[in-house]
């Protein structure tokens, strides 16, 4: 049993630790926040964010997410994906693609809910 658990963890570590560093360069292609009346289109933003073993963490660039920090809650074992969570929000990432999701009615304040929609750009961490 040790032997099958031993070759488990020394074949699925490198996935595990394929993200370590890398750097996301992201551009939101649509951004709407829906209420209960209304419907706001929002300006695209642009964002940074690196991978540190749990945790996403948002780079101050100007951008929606400056200095957040998201909850890795899935790897894949593709490494091209993987679900991060904040306090009412997701986000998604998958094949250069994310989406993120917000729900207002959760942290207490007038309902509504964001979402966007986005390319990334990975600079990979050689290290």
């Amino acid at each position: 049993m040790r032997i099958i658990l031993s070759l488990c963890v020394f074949i699925f570590s490198p996935y595990l630790l394929a993200f370590n560093g890398d750097l996301y360069l992201c551009d939101s292609t649509d951004w709407v926040e829906l209420k209960a009346d209304t419907t706001n289109k929002k300006a695209n933003t642009t964002f940074s964010f690196y991978l540190d073993n749990d945790k996403l963490k948002f780079i101050d660039s100007g951008g929606y997410f400056d200095n957040s920090e998201f909850s890795i809650i899935s790897k894949e074992f593709d490494p091209d994906q993987f679900l991060a969570s904040s306090q009412g929000s997701t986000f998604h990432y998958a094949n250069e693609t994310f989406t993120y999701t917000l729900n207002t009615n959760t942290l207490g304040t007038q309902p509504s809910i964001i979402s966007m929609i986005g390319k990334c750009t990975i600079l990979k961490n050689d290290n």
